[in-house]
């Protein structure tokens, strides 16, 4: 085996692990018979963004030692809301219009500079009722960059998921024809609809799961976390100078970065993603991702729970829906089943047809 493969195995043991275990990488490699790719495995970590480092001993929405009171722009932080790969989230005041929005400020450091504002650009031009409006690109006194979004009021997917199934235990069967679960299954809909429209934009996901959908207070649905998004294809004009060279950049200047450092999140990622065959990660990759979530809703657990099986996850082999629930009605099976087919050609070739067959 070699080195990059036992740095994919540890990088999967290491997204497996029990929160609040193991936050030292050096001690984490030599648990695990590794202590020689210790240092290329703290850099493998650094280059993935700090909360590779921190998440395990912090909450999620709760960062340790993130200093809050600064403006950036016309915008005021007041409070954390919650930290990602790229940038730690507050809740911030947008002073001139008297308004809260979401500003969104990049992890201390600059390795992902480029990245955090294309993620930004990227998802400003995605103009479509379930991706977040970005407001602006801005920077702080200490000239860190941010950029500020609309504030969602709301739970993401994976805690509405997470109550449903909490409150039916294993002897009671899950009531599919529900009133709440029918209108979980309206917003994977609405979230299926919204990855349609981004990928007739050429753009990719690559990070779904139902951690990146939110649920508003008024019914809205958002698909959020656009960090690890690529453009599909630059061959094409789209007409917009700017656009343009942001496609080339994402789909030719930055993938080599982003295939030796970043990822998606490896209980929901395609088996040709999870091997890192970049060329071969498409729409069919973020449809098997949506079916992971299709599965989550339905099973109440994530494709690859139990013991982790990293060549389960690069063949793409998991339990039948049914399986972990027989309660599960067999044609929602067959839709889970289609999408998370191993061979991308055997998936949904549109996240519509996907949708519809829902």
């Amino acid at each position: 085996m070699t080195d990059e493969d036992r740095l994919t195995d540890l990088l999967l043991e290491w997204e497996s692990r029990d929160p609040g275990t193991e936050t030292d990488p050096e001690t984490f490699c030599a648990k695990h018979g590794a202590a020689d790719l210790a240092a290329s495995f703290r850099r493998l970590l650094e280059g993935l963004g700090a909360v590779g480092l921190s998440a395990s001993k912090t909450e999620p929405n709760q960062p340790a030692n993130v200093p809050v009171d600064f403006e950036a722009g016309r915008y005021r932080a007041e409070s954390v809301l919650g930290q990602g790969g790229l940038g730690v989230v507050f809740r911030a005041t947008d002073v001139e219009l008297d308004r809260p929005v979401a500003l969104k400020r990049l992890h201390a450091g600059d390795l992902a500079f480029d990245r955090f504002v294309f993620e930004a650009r990227l998802t400003g031009r995605l103009e479509h009722p379930g991706v977040v409006p970005i407001y602006g690109l801005v920077a702080n006194r200490q000239n860190e960059v941010c950029y500020a979004m609309r504030l969602i009021s709301g739970v993401t997917l994976n805690d509405a998921i997470a109550k449903l199934h909490e409150r039916h235990g294993a002897d009671e069967p899950l009531p599919f024809l529900s009133s709440e679960m029918r209108w979980l299954l309206r917003a994977f809909v609405t979230a299926c609809e919204t990855i349609a429209y981004a990928h007739s934009k050429q753009v990719l996901h690559r990070d779904i799961k139902p951690q990146n959908i939110m649920l508003g207070e008024f019914g809205e649905c958002l698909v959020i976390d656009w960090g690890l998004a690529r453009v599909i294809s630059a061959a094409e004009s789209s007409g917009d100078p700017h656009l343009d060279v942001l496609r080339k950049q994402l789909a030719e200047g930055y993938e080599q970065t982003i295939a030796g450092q970043a990822k998606g999140t490896w209980a929901y990622m395609a088996p040709e993603q999870a091997r890192g065959e970049w060329d071969q990660v498409g729409p069919a990759s973020d449809i098997f991702s949506l079916g992971g979530t299709l599965y989550k809703l339905a099973t109440g657990k994530s494709p690859y729970h139990g013991p982790f099986d990293p060549e389960a996850v690069r063949n793409g082999r998991f339990p039948p829906p049914r399986q972990v629930n027989p309660e599960i009605p067999k044609p929602l099976e067959a839709v889970i089943l289609k999408a998370m087919a191993a061979n991308p050609g055997d998936r949904y070739s549109d996240a519509r047809d996907f949708a519809q067959d829902v």
